[in-house]
């Protein structure tokens, strides 16, 4: 239902009094604001701000209820270098793994679950007792290190019967794009460089200036002195290019002096991986 907003003026003349009531509907209902996304919503107790904050709400109402907070978040009208990119993170705080199940008739005493580095290294183990779940949650992290993105880790499960018999299963792959969270006092974001470069390229991908703005926003959130961005590849020019492109595009997001922003070149060693790397250190 909406809300009625009722103006009652007074005239007197030649001694009559003279009555005008005006009856118009509101903009918004008094609920509205409490509704999901209404924080774009005015407060029915506080008057409307600017002409900006009020582009904002009718803009806002116009996206459906069910939509996710973070795309209501980005409508708001700020410089590009504050404003939130709609399209979704690439990299996450959390890894979700998928446990295969066990056959039902044999039931489950007890299980681990182990995940294996693309090397065959063990980084993480789960256990429990009973029926496993489908999933579980990891950070990402083992040995004070995050996992590499783009690498392939792999998990097993090993569990005993209700017949005390041993048995194994082996999971899927686990294959993430980014990864983010933090060591110690420091912040650490890392992505796959071919997410932001074209494969062997220091031209931008499509939707690579989305990679920089989710790098920009990193380091606007998590500054408190330390800004690196490590790009890690072949020795040569393309990687010197990719360099210099990264640190164009972010200086034009994230207000800051120049020569407190660190972007180097990290090479391959031997023992690597050969995953093209951006990494990002904040804190």
């Amino acid at each position: 239902m909406w809300k009625l907003m009722v103006f009652i003026t007074f005239a007197q003349g030649n001694g009559i009094n003279k009555k005008e009531v005006v009856q118009e509907k509101a903009m918004y209902k008094i609920e509205d604001y409490k509704k999901p996304g209404g924080i774009l919503l005015p407060s029915p107790f506080f008057p409307l701000d600017s002409l900006t904050g009020i582009l904002e709400r009718r803009l806002s109402i116009q996206i459906s209820n069910l939509s996710d907070l973070y795309y209501k978040n980005s409508i708001k009208f700020r410089p590009l270098y504050l404003r939130v990119p709609v399209s979704k993170s690439m990299a996450s705080s959390v890894v979700i793994v998928k446990v295969p199940m066990p056959p039902k008739k044999y039931g489950v005493k007890a299980w681990s679950l182990t995940i294996f580095g693309p090397r065959g290294e063990v980084v993480k183990q789960f256990q429990g007792k009973g029926i496993p779940p489908k999933t579980v949650k990891w950070d990402g992290r083992y040995a004070d290190e995050y996992l590499t993105p783009g690498a392939t880790y792999s998990s097993v499960l090993n569990y005993i019967d209700r017949y005390g018999r041993k048995r194994r299963i082996i999971g899927g792959d686990i294959k993430v794009p980014g990864i983010k969270g933090k060591i110690k006092d420091k912040f650490i974001l890392k992505m796959v460089a071919d997410s932001i470069f074209l494969k062997n390229s220091y031209k931008l991908r499509k939707d690579g200036r989305e990679r920089i703005d989710e790098i920009s926003n990193f380091l606007k959130e998590h500054f408190f002195g330390v800004m690196i961005i490590r790009v890690k590849g072949d020795a040569g020019g393309m990687l010197s290019e990719r360099v210099r492109v990264l640190r164009r595009e972010v200086l034009k997001r994230v207000p800051v002096d120049p020569a407190r922003l660190k972007i180097e070149e990290e090479y391959f060693t031997p023992s690597d991986l050969k995953i093209p790397l951006v990494e990002v250190i904040a804190g």
